[in-house]
Parts: C-alpha cells; structure tokens; sequence
C-alpha cells in the first residue's frame, strides 16, 4: 500500500513538475520576444497562455486550500460552549435529557479533548467519562485534522510556488531580451 501511495505522489509531482516547466518556458519566452521582436502577437500569445496556466490553476489550488480550511473548523451549527445550563430540558424526560447532554459531552470531548458533566437520569451532574469509542474516535478526528491541515497548507503552498515561479519567469525573460543575463 505505500508504495502505491509513493508511485502516487511521484506521477503528482511529475504532473506538476511538467506544468510548472510549460508555465516558465511560456511566461520567459513571452516576456523576452515582446521586448526582442517586431512580432508581438505570438508573444502576446505564448504570455496571455502563460499567465491563463498561472490564474487557473493557482485559483484552483487556492479554492481547494479554502475548502479544506472550511472543512477542518467545526461547524458553527455546534456550540463548543462547555457550560450547560442547570435548566436545561428540564421539561423532557429524564432518560432523554441524560441522552442528549451524554451526546454533547461526547461532541465536546471529541472536538476540544476536555471533559465536562453531563445531566444523569436522577437529574444530579455527574462528570463524562469517555469510553474506549470516545478515546478511539478522538484520536482519528485529530489525524484528520491534521491530514486536512497538511493539505491545506501544501495547496497553499503550490498556488503561492505558482505564482512566485511566474514573475521571476517574466523577469528573466525581461533581463533576456535586455541581454542582462
């Protein structure tokens, strides 16, 4: 299984690799036949198809590290607010009330690693105490978090890599057909 995941990752890179070569060699040779040539249409050309590579893809990867961002932060739907009222559901049943604030004990412990009291069927406060599940369930919530934190950042990282590759591209290509370099 890794080296499925490593082959994976190789042809990724590759992809990538032959993208940001094809947006240099585009984004440089542009840049230098704009300031070299009289014909300025093609170069127009191989400069507009250069930077169009460059706001796809980096639109693209940015889309996709705001995505993942979104999707690591808990939903605001929740309230992470650790307190529960001393009145709360006082008018449900009893066994519906200790279910309903064991399931926001467990939300809470599952989100944030803390422990808070949850209302038993007495109606006396007792402290959560999680169960192997509860343990189990935390540990993959945070290895998610962190895998999606990762990614983010790396998606990040390639729109910004993208972008920086583009300009020094188009100054080289300018020091080019200044005969600078």
């Amino acid at each position: 299984m890794d080296s499925l995941i490593d082959s994976h990752e190789i042809l990724k890179l590759f992809k990538n690799t032959i993208g940001y070569v094809f947006c240099i060699i585009l984004i440089f040779e542009g840049t230098k036949r704009i300031f070299l040539k009289p014909r300025r249409r093609y170069s127009f050309l191989l400069l507009s198809l250069g930077i169009s590579y460059v706001m796809i893809f980096s639109t693209a990867y940015f889309h996709y590290a705001n995505k993942f961002e979104k999707v690591s932060i808990p939903s605001d739907k929740f309230s992470l607010n650790p307190n529960i009222p001393e009145d709360w559901r006082a008018e449900s049943p009893p066994d519906e009330r200790e279910n309903y604030s064991k399931i926001m004990a467990r939300f809470y412990y599952k989100e944030t690693g803390s422990l808070i009291n949850y209302v038993d069927q007495t109606g006396t406060w007792r402290p959560y105490c999680p169960t192997d599940d509860d343990v189990k369930m935390r540990d993959v919530n945070i290895e998610y978090k962190f895998k999606l934190k990762n990614l983010e950042n790396s998606y990040r990282k390639a729109a910004w890599n993208l972008i920086i590759t583009a300009i020094f591209s188009a100054l080289f290509g300018f020091l080019a057909s200044r005969k600078m370099i």
